[in-house]
Parts: C-alpha cells; structure tokens; sequence
C-alpha cells in the first residue's frame, strides 16, 4: 500500500520510464484510480533530467486542468526517489487497441463516421487545452493516448507527459511519436496546429 492510502490491484502497462497501475483510493471511497510510476532506473545516467522534467511536466500540466475528457489529478508524491502521480482511472480501450480489435474480427478498418465522431471530441479538448493560459500543446496526439471510456463512450486524452505550455516551448525540443507528429515538431518547434496535424493522421490511421 502507498502512502497508507493506495491499494495497487493490478499493473496496466509498462515501459523503460516507468509503469502505470490501477489501485483503490482508500481515503476517497475506495474507488477506482490510476497511479503513474516513473521507475528509479529510469531516473540514472544521462536521461534522468529528461525523464524527471517529463514526470514534472505532466503532473504540472494536469493539476490546473478540468475538463470531462481529461483525467483529474488526486495527488502527488515521491517515496524513495521514485514519483508518482495519482490520476482518475479510465476503464476502457485505447482507440489503437479498438482498431486492432476491429481489424481482427472485420478485416476492415473503423468506419470513417464513427472515427470522424471520435476525432470531433478530440479537437473539442484541444480546444480547452490551447485556450488555457498559457496555452497548452500536448504534442503526442495518437490512437494509442486516446481511450473510449466505458461507461460514457466519451474519448479521454492521456498522457500529457511530453505536454508544454506555449510560454515554456522555447528550445527545440524534437519530441512526438514519427507518423503522427507534423513536419515541424519533427524539427523541434511545435505549436498549437501540430496537435491539429496530429488528430488528422490519427483520424487517416483509424480509417
């Protein structure tokens, strides 16, 4: 248990920056939440600045926020040298995982209508994040960091961890998953129409 409080269930997914887990919040009902975990491996050697300003970027950028098709931030904490990040849990399926689902059983790709739906909502939170101020890029738009939710059907954008505000988007910083990211944050300059660029390859992909 974490912080006397969090009840690790189960391990979501993993990767070389750290793991993501689905716990019960204790002290708030015992209802469901995510944890973020950046892995002290992670945080040694040449990266470890990169990595920490990544983990810093995304909880920053998430705590001001509040909108239905982002994740609210519960807490933030640091035990032992390894952060984490307390997040609302959503409970569905990655847009990614979806069209390989579909793709397996249909041989076809998502119908262009339901994905153009898909992508409406997508550009809706796009909307409040580059109307905040400063306003905010999220410069990893993709299928794989947008989840169906469950219970409402709405579209949640995750992982806001490479995510700067316009003010602070002052080095180049070459950052962005190839195939979705536009010409020129490929080239380290990213701005408020790259996340536009990148709804539209996700939305070519989907279909």
């Amino acid at each position: 248990k974490l912080q006397d409080r969090y009840e690790v269930v189960r391990n979501i997914k993993s990767g070389g920056m750290g793991s993501v887990y689905e716990a019960v919040d204790h002290k708030l009902a015992s209802t469901p939440c995510a944890i973020k975990e950046v892995l002290a491996s992670a945080m040694l050697g040449s990266s470890a600045a990169y990595v920490l300003q990544s983990f810093e970027s995304e909880m920053r950028a998430l705590a001001g926020l509040e909108h239905p098709n982002i994740p609210r931030v519960r807490d933030y904490f640091e035990i032992e040298g390894r952060r984490y990040i307390v997040l609302d849990l959503v409970q569905g399926q990655a847009l990614d995982e979806e069209l390989a689902e579909h793709l397996r059983l249909t041989n076809e790709p998502m119908d262009p209508a339901v994905a153009a739906v898909d992508m409406v909502s997508v550009l809706e939170t796009l909307t409040y994040l580059h109307q905040c101020t400063p306003p905010i890029i999220h410069r990893d738009i993709k299928s794989a960091n947008l989840i169906r939710d469950s219970r409402t059907g709405r579209i949640k954008m995750v992982d806001f961890g490479i995510a700067r505000s316009v003010e602070t988007q002052k080095a180049q910083t070459q950052v962005g998953t190839p195939g979705f990211c536009a010409p020129e944050q490929m080239g380290g300059r990213a701005e408020i129409r790259s996340d536009l660029y990148s709804v539209g390859a996700t939305l070519y992909h989907l279909c």
